[in-house]
């Protein structure tokens, strides 16, 4: 969402708090979430073609749905790092000032 009315302050504190809350989804899936939309949706699915919002899923679904799996784990924290370390790379300056 983009707002007109944030000021420099708010803008970093809402940074801020996105990165915290990218990096907490490591450890913790968002409950309601849309990973939790999604394997409940494909865990309804009996056919072969697997689609959601009308987007065929190709490739292996195998334990997509167990948010315990292993290589689920893997592919979230690597999705994760890519936006943490992309925010960093563009907003770092206003990330690590305290005070400005």
């Amino acid at each position: 969402m983009i707002r007109n009315d944030l000021i420099l302050p708010q803008a970093t504190s809402e940074l801020r708090k996105t990165v915290t809350r990218l990096e907490a989804l490591k450890f913790r899936v968002k409950a309601g979430g849309m990973l939790e939309k999604i394997q409940t949706m494909l865990a309804q699915q009996k056919s072969d073609e697997r689609r959601f919002q009308r987007i065929t899923l190709k490739g292996n679904l195998t334990g997509f749905t167990d948010i315990t799996n292993p290589q689920l784990k893997q592919h979230m924290e690597a999705a994760i790092n890519i936006s943490v370390d992309d925010l960093k790379a563009r907003f770092g300056g206003l990330l690590k000032d305290e005070g400005v």
